[in-house]
């Protein structure tokens, strides 16, 4: 097996933190976005729309029993470069 990439955890330093060691068997896994998990005003945030404000509802998310966080994507891309619209209302969708 040839690896293309692969993450070497010793050349980072975790400041004393541990693995969880949770099997992936008791994983609650939820997948976000980072902007679009807390751009609404209704998300309750000082800083919507940012990894700050991502940050901020951390335990929102461990009250709900959440224990693994995927954030998709993590990098800046166009949302607006879709052509589809909402068949009901006709307004453009966004990515």
């Amino acid at each position: 097996l040839t690896y293309r990439a692969r993450l070497i955890p010793e050349d980072f330093d975790w400041e004393g933190d541990q693995p969880l060691n949770l099997p992936i068997e008791d994983l609650v896994v939820y997948e976000a976005h980072v902007r679009g998990f807390t751009a609404s005003p209704t998300s309750g945030v000082t800083f919507p729309g940012t990894f700050a404000g991502l940050r901020q509802k951390i335990p929102y998310l461990k009250e709900l029993g959440i224990n693994c966080l995927e954030l998709l994507p993590v990098f800046q891309f166009d949302e607006l470069d879709n052509t589809r619209t909402n068949p009901a209302t006709g307004d453009r969708l966004y990515n």
